[in-house]
């Protein structure tokens, strides 16, 4: 009996692991391509698919960021300017930190919502509300 229970806990307790929502997301990885003083940033619709915001969101912060101009084509982010890799990485985990992940329990299910003239990040997870900025 009590090697019947133990084998079920065993099995329960992995089948909880793999479900632990903290190790389920993953940074996107840009993929960075540079054609003389432009920038394009391949899978962009992708990289905003994955953190559940508009592409226009996400392509306001990085031209506010890398104090450049950019446009969408195809799901392809353009930059004018030769932006390095490393660089579109670091504003990205930026963007993240800022705009996706929650502050109370640092989960990423989260989702931007307007409250009369502020912008909110609310959390699902825990239910946090806090104010980010606004980018328009």
């Amino acid at each position: 009996m009590t090697d019947d229970y133990e084998r079920l806990l065993g099995r329960g307790l992995a089948k909880i692991k793999d479900s632990n929502p903290s190790g389920r997301f993953e940074m996107p990885v840009p993929d960075v391509e540079t054609h003389g003083q432009r920038t394009i940033v391949r899978n962009f619709s992708q990289i905003a698919d994955k953190f559940r915001r508009d592409t226009q969101h996400l392509l306001k912060f990085f031209q506010k960021e890398l104090a450049t101009s950019g446009t969408i084509e195809n799901g392809q982010a353009v930059f004018l300017g030769n932006i390095t890799s490393s660089l579109i990485t670091r504003k990205l985990a930026d963007y993240a930190n800022e705009f996706v992940f929650c502050k109370e329990c640092g989960q990423p299910d989260t989702k931007m919502v307007q409250e009369g003239k502020s912008e909110i990040l609310s959390c699902w997870a825990c239910g946090a509300k806090r104010q980010i900025r606004n980018l328009k």
